[in-house]
């Protein structure tokens, strides 16, 4: 079992070490695993994605984030972020293969059932109607 504790201690002592002006945060995202906020200076990991990743792929998302925050927003990931990630003991590349599985809150449905669809977040319904039979949207909750 994962231990979320222990990873944002990781994570904020790698970024204390190679990023000290940048912050840890979490995150609920389920297809974005870590971020990169130059703006804000903070580097997120997302919760959902630690919860099923093994640790070499966590501190390889982690240490793909702080190459970011060290070589700055002009390099994307080319050949000066690589050089950095790997410097970091990361992989160099860019992508994750790791699926986060996403939960399903609500059903979304039309009056006339034509279709159904699922959804992590509330849908906005208003002036929303089916294409289909023109029956009004209903949202459950799952």
């Amino acid at each position: 079992m994962v231990n979320l504790h222990e990873i944002e201690s990781f994570a904020k002592d790698l970024i204390k070490e190679h990023c000290p002006t940048y912050r840890f945060e979490w995150s609920r995202g389920t297809t974005v695993h870590g971020q990169c906020s130059y703006t804000r200076r903070v580097i997120k990991l997302s919760k959902p994605y630690a919860l099923v990743a093994t640790q070499d792929q966590i501190f390889n998302t982690i240490t793909h984030e702080i190459a970011h925050a060290v070589v700055g927003s002009g390099h994307g990931h080319d050949f000066v972020w690589q050089r950095k990630h790997k410097e970091l003991g990361g992989n160099g590349k860019r992508c994750s293969t790791v699926s986060v599985p996403r939960a399903i809150n609500y059903v979304l449905t039309c009056e006339g059932k034509c279709w159904t669809a699922n959804y992590q977040r509330r849908p906005k319904l208003e002036g929303r109607i089916c294409r289909r039979c023109r029956g009004k949207l209903i949202s459950t909750v799952a």
